[in-house]
């Protein structure tokens, strides 16, 4: 992410993560329609999620990739963080 301000947009709990194409491709799956359940991947993004955009989270999840992508926090950081910052927050990223 590169260094800048954010505003948190939207905040959820036990996120579901949409897995892209390129999800499925680099492992040679079949690709479902944009809008199959099976693009719908629970537990990706960890407990909470604090997005800054339609995509971009920031996230505990135990999955990182360029794929997942956001920022990865420590669980207990982004708990915390979770229910003391409300939508509209401006995030600093250094």
């Amino acid at each position: 992410l590169a260094p800048g301000s954010y505003e948190v947009v939207h905040k959820q709990r036990n996120p579901l993560w949409y897995a892209p194409d390129s999800y499925f491709t680099a492992r040679h799956l079949p690709t479902p329609t944009t809008h199959d359940r099976e693009r719908f991947r629970k537990g990706a993004l960890g407990e909470y999620a604090l997005f800054i955009d339609k995509a971009t989270a920031i996230h505990a999840g135990p999955i990182f990739t360029n794929e997942v992508g956001g920022v990865r926090l420590p669980e207990e950081a982004i708990a915390q963080l979770y229910y003391r910052i409300p939508v509209g927050t401006t995030i600093q990223v250094r």
